[in-house]
């Protein structure tokens, strides 16, 4: 017969031993994974593939270009072909 978990749960746990801080590090960068659609995502490993890239290097790109108009103020169509034109163009150096 399957324990319940809460049966294994203890009432009280000694933390007299334990030390704060024990793992801290300081100035520790965390790097956060991003999640991408499947279209965007698809789309970005695309331009990689033509670009002779990688898909982190691409997707750093189109942000770091892009920064100053993060949400396309621009306007949507014209937003979208400003980064077209960075993808098909914009990419020549990355080795």
């Amino acid at each position: 017969m399957e324990e319940n978990k809460a049966s294994r749960t203890k009432r009280e746990y000694d933390f007299s031993k334990g030390v704060r801080g024990k793992f801290y590090q300081a100035n520790v960068r965390l790097r956060l994974p991003g999640y991408l659609d499947e279209d965007v995502s698809r789309f970005i490993l695309e331009v990689a593939r033509r670009k002779k890239s990688d898909p982190q290097t691409v997707v750093n790109k189109l942000l770091r270009d892009n920064k100053e108009d993060p949400l396309g103020s621009l306007g949507a169509p014209m937003y979208s072909e400003l980064i077209r034109c960075q993808l098909e163009d914009g990419f020549k150096h990355v080795e």
